[in-house]
């Protein structure tokens, strides 16, 4: 116990200024990566607490207990739309 307690009190956090809060895509490497800090959930596709199945572009979109995701290698999500029995996509543009 005495081990885990000197090691967790070892770590050092150093804070960064955040400097974008989007959501970028890297061609490059081919991965998207948030770039917002500290730990912030940002919606790019769906309407919170709304239910429903709509396709379109991010903020029309519409999804029903979402429940799951993956990224693939063009950047693209997918989302497991649980009660629409959908796996859904939301491509780079964030577009469902």
């Amino acid at each position: 116990m005495a081990c885990v307690t000197l090691v967790v009190a070892a770590c050092k956090k150093t804070e960064q200024p955040v400097t974008d809060t989007r959501l970028a895509f890297n061609k490059e490497n081919m991965g998207t990566m948030a770039v917002t800090r500290p730990l912030t959930v940002v919606t790019i596709a769906g309407q919170p607490g709304a239910q429903g199945y709509i396709d379109g572009p991010g903020n029309q979109a519409k999804f029903y207990n979402s429940s799951g995701i993956s990224i693939a290698e063009d950047g693209s999500l997918y989302v497991i739309d649980l009660t629409n029995d959908k796996i859904r996509k939301v491509n780079t543009d964030n577009v469902v």
